[in-house]
């Protein structure tokens, strides 16, 4: 939903809940795209927007009741950093199959702020 909003130049949505100043900027689409691939968390204002949707979600369902509050921090942080992005899902399922089976991995990005994301 965030790359179409991009794509279409969407400023009502891109710009929910934040401010002016955090808006994601769309002076180049294409470069916003690009981030909006990686994960959705690269365009500004998006994670904290995310997360507190998340936190709401999971609250409300009450998967964090009895939780203590680092476990529920850590369950917060996989469904929304890993769950919010195709490629992480991916990373997700593949890298303990790989690492199980003894193989290396390097992970190569452009962007640093993805590889802080991964990491």
């Amino acid at each position: 939903q965030y790359y179409r909003a991009i794509f279409e130049h969407n400023h009502s949505f891109l710009s929910m809940g934040t401010t002016r100043a955090t808006a994601p900027k769309l002076m180049n689409i294409q470069m916003e795209l690009r981030k909006c691939c990686n994960h959705p968390f690269l365009l500004d204002g998006v994670e904290a927007r995310e997360m507190e949707k998340q936190q709401k979600e999971l609250m409300a369902s009450g998967d964090l009741e009895g939780m203590p509050l680092e476990d529920q921090q850590h369950h917060l942080n996989e469904k929304g950093y890993v769950q919010t992005s195709g490629k992480m899902v991916l990373l997700d399922k593949l890298l303990p199959k790989l690492r199980q089976e003894g193989h290396k991995v390097l992970i190569f990005s452009q962007m640093v702020k993805m590889l802080d994301l991964i990491s």
